[in-house]
């Protein structure tokens, strides 16, 4: 009840909160790197959870 496509209403405030903080250009940055980190998992020249915690840092650091 009270879901939009799924979503729980506290995520989708969480989520719209953080995406008014953020510049457009941020958010194509934050998606390219998400997109090089998923081909390099794919291809198997990274490991699935380094991968991971090499965007997270990356990401974190982008809003620091």
């Amino acid at each position: 009840k009270g879901f939009l496509a799924g979503v729980h209403p506290f995520v989708l405030r969480k989520t719209s909160s953080a995406a008014r903080r953020i510049s457009w250009q941020s958010a194509q940055d934050l998606m390219r790197l998400v997109y090089e980190t998923d081909v390099l998992i794919k291809q198997g020249a990274l490991d699935q959870q380094l991968g991971v915690e090499l965007l997270a840092l990356r990401v974190a650091k982008s809003f620091a």
